[in-house]
């Protein structure tokens, strides 16, 4: 179906989130992705892209860093108001499991766009999940829905721990460091706790094995790699 760009928000040189006004109402849970797809040079290009809103929105929202060498992003970055694509789903089994007492959620980068949606999701639904956030990104201002998320963590809803992964740029309230077990249970009490990690492949691949070294089920860690 077709979908209209109807606000667009750059968050620094290379990162943007796009809100879309598809043409009829997309029911989806929270962590599912959307196909979208341009007509690039006469061929069609498609992209997965996760949904950051909640299933109760208008409007779809993704966020996205441009891939310079990439075919599709370069272009649906420089999208403007008004441009339209072509939209398809939702897809994918990265989703949030409802009946989920405690969740800890473990994003790097824009691998936040989905774990905003569950955040969001639990907030609209008066937090009935306790949530701890582990935020990674390469340098403070590489982070993104900083004061949203600050807002909910000073209402005491949400545990957030932010990680500069640039020891040099480390400001009061971050962390610094890899997110070894050793962070992961300073902050997580005990292994009750269904696991969402989104990020780069070899994030996720380093995590899964120091939650192995903790005695996570497998079935408890669920992933969606970027």
């Amino acid at each position: 179906m077709k979908g209209i760009v109807e606000k667009i928000i750059q968050w620094n040189a290379d990162t943007k989130t796009i809100l879309i006004r598809p043409e009829r109402k997309v029911t989806f849970i929270p962590g599912q992705f959307m196909m979208v797809s341009l007509i690039i040079n006469g061929k069609l290009e498609s992209r997965a892209f996760s949904l950051c809103n909640t299933p109760d929105k208008e409007l779809l929202e993704i966020t996205f860093r441009v891939i310079e060498q990439g075919k599709l992003s370069p272009v649906l970055f420089n999208l403007k108001e008004g441009d339209e694509m072509i939209i398809a789903g939702p897809y994918g089994n990265f989703r949030l499991n409802f009946n989920d007492k405690n969740a800890v959620l473990i994003a790097g980068g824009t691998g936040i766009a989905p774990l905003m949606s569950m955040i969001r999701y639990n907030k609209h639904h008066g937090w009935p999940i306790k949530m701890i956030l582990f935020y990674s990104a390469r340098k403070p201002a590489n982070f993104l829905y900083m004061e949203e998320i600050k807002g909910y963590a000073m209402d005491n809803k949400l545990t957030f721990i932010p990680i500069s992964q640039d020891p040099n740029e480390v400001p009061e309230g971050f962390i610094t460091g890899r997110i070894k077990k050793e962070m992961i249970s300073s902050y997580v009490p005990g292994l009750n706790s269904h696991f969402y990690l989104c990020g780069s492949p070899m994030m996720i691949k380093e995590i899964e094995l120091e939650l192995k070294d903790m005695g996570v089920e497998k079935a408890s860690v669920r992933t969606d790699k970027w």
